[in-house]
């Protein structure tokens, strides 16, 4: 595991992406691990996918800022709180004796 995430390290210059990097690998060995347990090593297995997940993240930002420069930004950007206001109510809380407490929002 540590060697995988220094050679993420190495490849993108961020522990924490790194470390998200290996994680997602080791997750996707996880899910395919009938096909992954029959190869002669599986390591190499999960460093090649979290260096094309590494690839497929900076490809998506290059994507994102070349729509940015050729489109410009919305002229309208949503905010969190405009978002939230409109999505569905929030799913019951419990309180410290276990019984759902229902939260109730007010809109303006």
């Amino acid at each position: 595991m540590r060697r995988r995430t220094g050679q993420m390290y190495a490849m993108t210059g961020s522990l924490v992406e790194a470390e998200d990097l290996v994680q997602e690998a080791f997750a996707r060995a996880w899910r395919n691990w009938d096909k992954v347990s029959g190869y002669a090593d599986p390591e190499v297995w999960v460093r090649s996918v979290a260096c094309r997940v590494r690839v497929s993240v900076w490809r998506k930002a290059v994507n994102r800022v070349t729509a940015h420069r050729r489109l410009g930004m919305p002229e309208e950007v949503p905010t969190v709180a405009a978002r939230l206001s409109e999505s569905a109510p929030a799913p019951a809380m419990r309180d410290d004796s276990g019984s759902a407490v229902q939260e109730v929002h007010h809109r303006d």
